[in-house]
Parts: C-alpha cells; structure tokens; sequence
C-alpha cells in the first residue's frame, strides 16, 4: 500500500493506493501537516465493480445512490463512456465526509476514470468546508487573484494567458479554482484538476474580482449587480445537485461569497486592450 498526505484548500488528506502512480495528481499538493487528516481516501483495484441495487439519482452518465444506512451518506458510480454496462468505477463515503473508498476495476483503471472521480469527490467534499468550485481561469496579480469565468470556449484561458503576457501575472489553475470566505475575506484556492495538460498550482491568495466573459467587437467592463451575479455564477459552479443537504450548504457559501467579492461584465477581444480596460476599472 502507498499513502501520502496532501493539502487541498486547506484540508489535510491522507491518501493511500495499492498502485502508486494513482498518488501522481497529488505530487503538487503534497504536505506534512501536523494534527488528524480532515478527511482520508482509500483507493482499490479489484477485479469487478457490482454497485448496490438501490434507486440511484442519474446525473448526466453519473449515478448517485444514496447509502442505505444514511440519507446524507452516498455511493458514487462512474460508468465507461461507450455502451458498456460494466462500471469503471465507484466511492463510498461515510455520512459525515471524512472517509471514503475508492474502488477502481482493473479493466478500466485509466487515469481518465480516476482523475474526473476524484475531483467530483473533494468538490463536495469543499463545499461541507464552506467552500464552492468554479470553472474558471486564475491568476495572481500584486497578490491578489482574478478570476474568469464563462461558458466553454468563451476566452476564460485567452484572457489569463494575456494577463501572464502583458502584466507578468502567475497562472493559479485554467479551469477549476475553489473559493471560500475566511474572517470576512474571500480567498481563491488552487486545486489539483486542471484541463488536461493544463496547470495547477498549490497556493491560495485574496481574491480580488470574479470576471465574466462575453466576446465582442469592443472592449469594455462594467460591475454588474447581485441579481446578475446569480444568473451568471451558478452555472459555472460544480452544484451537488444529488444531495439536498449539500446543495443547502452550497447555496449558503454562494451567497456568502456574493455578498464579498465584486463582480465584472467584460465585453472583450483577445487583445491587450482588454487587459488594460479591465486594469483600469479593477485597481482602481
């Protein structure tokens, strides 16, 4: 058995695998930490995986069976992307989220069954911490972070990459960033998951702003209002939307995070004009 123990958002986690290379998307996160792991995972391959015949809640090739002892305890089972009925993978974790098992088939024990499984289990496991995860792009700037954040294709990694280019800014993730609010602070939060090849770094920072991309002819930003804000930042956010009691909790850091932070509208090209439009509202 292999084990480290790394630190994501501030929790320490005890790993342990039977086959080490499942430890390697935590190498960046790794930590000694004094005191008891927040929260401790156990990955196994075995030879099938036969998930409990209980009602699940399907969630888009995700299913989600509730444990039998516990409403507020799940099963998690991640199916192969063809037509295969066999599974590829599942987690059990307890009712209070500090423990949970991992059980990989040996048929389909691919990095790219493990990595998505791992990242859906330490983002709700973040948001029972006062945390949310949002698909955006980072960046780190005089010491504070900025986010962006927009559908799929948008510009979110165009326009990070422009301020690394043109401001020296320091990439903290191109795809998942977690937030939370500390003593009346909202911090941003580096995570292991990243699009594929991407970058993640293990650090955390203040959060500056939280900036939502629209492509245009023109450059301009404007700070839009908290009924906006909704509209736009809870589709970008990984909801538990399986757990009734999770997405309370998920909705509680929301609006919490809201009441925080400010929010942009920028309406951009992928020039450096848009940095300098955004610069000039932001710092000020």
């Amino acid at each position: 058995m292999h084990q480290l123990s790394a630190c994501i958002f501030d929790l320490k986690m005890d790993i342990t695998a039977d086959e080490p290379h499942y430890l390697d998307h935590f190498a960046g996160f790794f930590q000694q930490k004094n005191g008891p792991a927040d929260f401790k995972l156990n990955i196994v391959t075995q030879d099938r995986i036969v998930p409990p015949e209980d009602v699940s809640i399907k969630l888009g090739g995700v299913e989600w069976i509730p444990h039998h002892s516990s409403r507020d305890g799940s099963f998690y089972a991640f199916k192969k992307g063809d037509d295969s009925e066999d599974w590829c993978c599942m987690f059990e974790v307890n009712p209070c989220w500090d423990e949970a098992g991992l059980l990989i088939s040996r048929e389909f024990k691919a990095p790219f069954t493990l990595i998505p499984l791992m990242d859906l289990i330490f983002r709700n496991l973040i948001v029972l911490h006062g945390g949310i995860i949002l698909h955006a792009s980072a960046v780190e700037f005089k010491g504070k972070n900025i986010m962006f954040s927009a559908p799929s294709e948008t510009g979110k990694t165009t326009q990070a990459a422009l301020w690394q280019k043109h401001r020296g800014a320091s990439l903290m993730n191109d795809d998942h960033t977690a937030l939370r609010v500390v003593d009346e602070q909202a911090f941003a939060y580096g995570v292991p998951w990243a699009k594929y090849g991407g970058k993640a770094q293990n650090c955390s920072c203040p959060l500056l702003a939280i900036v939502f991309l629209e492509q245009a002819q023109e450059n301009r930003v404007h700070k839009i209002d908290q009924a906006e804000v909704s509209r736009r930042l809870i589709p970008r956010c990984f909801m538990p939307f399986f757990s009734k009691t999770l997405m309370t909790r998920a909705l509680d850091n929301l609006e919490k995070l809201i009441g925080h932070v400010p929010f942009y509208l920028l309406q951009c090209r992928p020039d450096e004009d848009a940095v300098d439009v955004l610069d000039k509202v932001i710092y000020t």
